[in-house]
């Protein structure tokens, strides 16, 4: 379907059903539904109301004889409005609505690209199942083109296919992820949109590593021309819960691959010896596309600043050095950061999400372990 046009010049009335792929006889063929013995005009009228705020129906009076118009009641503005006086948005929504009204039963394929255009995620929702309803009448295939998030992530995944376009050869290819892929997706807290919408994956154990990197990556692309940050490369960092993330792993990486995306595990190894580490998850996900840490936790990286932790809840940089010290044969850095809060934070619990990113942000590039650097151009190198 094409922008709506307003034609100059109301049109002389004949019975259509036929809608135009710019909207100019919308009010034809409203007129001729609404003159029918089904329920098409009330549908239509119904679902227009149900998405745009204030409008209570719809009319389509007979005017000068042989020349009709449509018309919009508001009841809040004491008056109704005709198509030349309501926004293009409105005429385009009210477009929309009557041609997938019109093709259920009676197309055997609809498309539609991008309706999400003029509509609020609200509207955007409301769009979608009155697509899912006609889809499932096993008369009429929708096929939508679309951005849109809310389209994405209220569709299942075996429903979903992916273009991918290759910036060399300008081919375009399509991939299907199994229906099975739901589940893992739901249960780890995924949406749709973020795995299909982004160009590359960085999967990392919780919520502290993801938001640690994610600033850790800014101040290295703010030093460095010749890397980008995460947000940047439109990397999606995805935070899984440590054995969680392990257990799906596999399934992660044959859903990404399936899709032509780069993506990267990063892990903790905790009190594990990363080579043998790495050794057990390469064989299920692939030698370059796993790192595991050589530090304990991600917290290990920010306790190489006392300035930072100062900087961020404005401690004594020289208390913080001590207790660094007299606390450096604990290889849990999470727990040294939590005593550390006990120590001097009035009563404040340390919160690894927030409080972690607060020291990472406060952290030069000149801090930054060269781990961290490594990491960093291991993304920018996944999309060159």
């Amino acid at each position: 379907m094409n922008a709506f046009r307003l034609p100059n010049d109301l049109p002389a009335f004949r019975n259509t059903t036929d809608l135009e792929r710019d909207g100019d006889n919308l009010a034809q063929v409203l007129k001729t539904l609404r003159d029918e013995p089904n329920d098409k005009f009330d549908r239509i009228e119904r679902a227009f109301v149900n998405i745009m705020d204030g409008v209570s129906g719809i009319r389509v009076p007979g005017r000068k004889a042989k020349n009709i118009t449509v018309v919009v009641d508001e009841p809040g503005f004491g008056t109704a409005f005709e198509l030349s006086e309501i926004s293009s948005g409105s005429k385009e929504i009210l477009t929309l609505i009557t041609q997938i009204i019109l093709s259920d039963g009676s197309s055997n394929l609809l498309l539609i690209e991008e309706p999400e255009l003029h509509l609020h995620p609200i509207a955007e929702r409301k769009i979608f199942d009155l697509l899912k309803n006609i889809s499932e009448n096993e008369l009429t295939k929708v096929i939508v083109t679309t951005h849109s998030e809310v389209f994405v992530d209220q569709s299942k995944v075996d429903n979903i296919l992916h273009v991918h376009r290759d910036g060399e050869t300008g081919v375009s290819e399509l991939f299907r992820v199994e229906g099975s892929a739901d589940d893992v997706l739901v249960n780890l807290g995924y949406s749709n949109s973020s795995l299909y919408q982004s160009s590359g994956i960085l999967f990392v154990e919780g919520r502290s590593d993801q938001r640690i990197l994610e600033e850790f990556s800014r101040t290295i692309s703010s030093s460095d021309d010749s890397l980008k940050s995460f947000d940047e490369l439109r990397i999606e960092v995805f935070s899984g819960g440590g054995d969680t993330l392990v257990k799906n792993a596999p399934t992660l990486a044959n859903i990404t691959s399936r899709l032509r995306l780069p993506f990267l595990f990063v892990f903790d190894f905790d009190d594990q010896n990363p080579d043998e580490k790495h050794q057990d998850l390469k064989g299920e996900i692939g030698e370059y596309r796993v790192h595991i840490l050589d530090k304990y936790c991600i917290e290990s990286y920010l306790i190489d600043s006392p300035r930072a932790i100062s900087a961020a809840f404005n401690f004594s940089e020289s208390k913080i050095e001590q207790y660094l010290n007299n606390n450096s044969g604990q290889k849990n850095s999470k727990n040294v950061l939590k005593g550390l809060f006990k120590e001097f934070a009035d009563g404040v619990t340390y919160d690894e999400e927030q409080h972690g990113w607060s020291i990472a942000r406060q952290m030069n590039a000149s801090e930054l372990d060269d781990e961290m650097y490594l990491i960093v151009e291991q993304i920018n190198s996944m999309l060159s």
